[in-house]
């Protein structure tokens, strides 16, 4: 029997095989999706253990992902929630990878990093930053403690997002916050296309939505203190208005499929006509799927 990996519930429903996406993490299969009644979290199963995981992570290369772009709508949103509770002080980036995230930040927070990428982590060294190691574990026998701990696109990474969350909270300062970015599982868009969703790359593990935060929070005695969503795109409002129009009208003549005599008239009505053309699926770089969370003690 599969048990969930965060609150070692066995009240588990698998909704399904997941579609590959792709990704940088080498998968034998794509694997199933799990949803726990108990805590909310979904998961893959099966999945590689932690020791293959970070055997994989370790050989990345260090130009995956090169973010010297400080725009990026993540970074701006945890930006400002650390400005919110933080004017300065020690701030932690796990898996900072090349240090940009910690680089785009000013000369008053001093700056943290663990990484697993070797060549990566040269890199963020030769940018200031001080790295303690691969991953959390190799901190927690420290007895250095932080102000902030910040995970961008990290937790959906690991098997087991409720024991990071209990490790991070170990490290931190009396009153010492942690700021986690990552997918939002129960955003409408990937709740409608729940096992066919773009974020499923290899590297995912598991993925987390509010309710989960919710959950983590009360088991651990946290509180959520700040929480936003976000699209990692840059966009206007019009670009947006447009692209829900799209995805109405594309729903509506898909709908109408169900019914021969209702699907023959929309075939001639403006714009939902023009939705027979579009063969790819739409786009979902408007939505907000993404969010940022604060956590910190009750």
């Amino acid at each position: 029997m599969t048990k969930c990996p965060a609150c070692d519930s066995d009240n588990n429903i698998l909704l399904g095989k997941i579609q590959d996406k792709g990704g940088i993490i080498q998968l034998t299969s794509p694997g199933g999706l799990y949803e726990c009644m108990g805590c909310h979290l979904f998961f893959r199963f099966p999945y590689l253990s932690q020791d293959e995981l970070i055997k994989q992570y370790e050989k990345l290369p260090d130009d995956l992902w090169i973010d010297d772009n400080h725009d990026r709508q993540d970074y701006i949103h945890v930006r400002s929630a650390l400005k919110r509770y933080l004017s300065s002080g020690d701030v932690l980036d796990i898996g900072c990878y090349r240090g940009d995230f910690l680089c785009s930040l000013p000369d008053r927070y001093n700056r943290h990093g663990i990484e697993p990428s070797i060549s990566a982590s040269v890199i963020a060294s030769e940018k200031g930053v001080q790295l303690h190691g691969a991953t959390i574990n190799d901190l927690m026998d420290s007895k250095y403690k932080y102000d902030c701990i910040v995970a961008i696109d990290v937790i959906e990474h690991l098997l087991n997002p409720c024991n990071f969350i209990k490790s991070i909270k170990q490290l931190l300062k009396p009153n010492g916050i942690m700021i986690i970015s990552t997918g939002d599982a129960g955003h409408w868009l990937w709740e409608k296309h729940r096992l066919d969703y773009w974020y499923y790359y290899s590297e995912h593990v598991s993925f987390i939505s509010r309710p989960w935060f919710r959950w983590v929070a009360k088991h651990l005695q946290l509180k959520v203190a700040f929480h936003v969503s976000f699209s990692h795109e840059n966009y206007s409002t019009s670009e947006y208005i447009r692209w829900q129009i799209r995805y109405i009208i594309k729903e509506i003549y898909e709908s109408s499929r169900n019914s021969t005599s209702l699907y023959k008239i929309l075939q001639f009505i403006y714009p939902i006509s023009k939705a027979r053309n579009w063969n790819k699926p739409l786009s979902t770089q408007y939505s907000n799927d993404h969010f940022v969370t604060v956590l910190r003690d009750a």
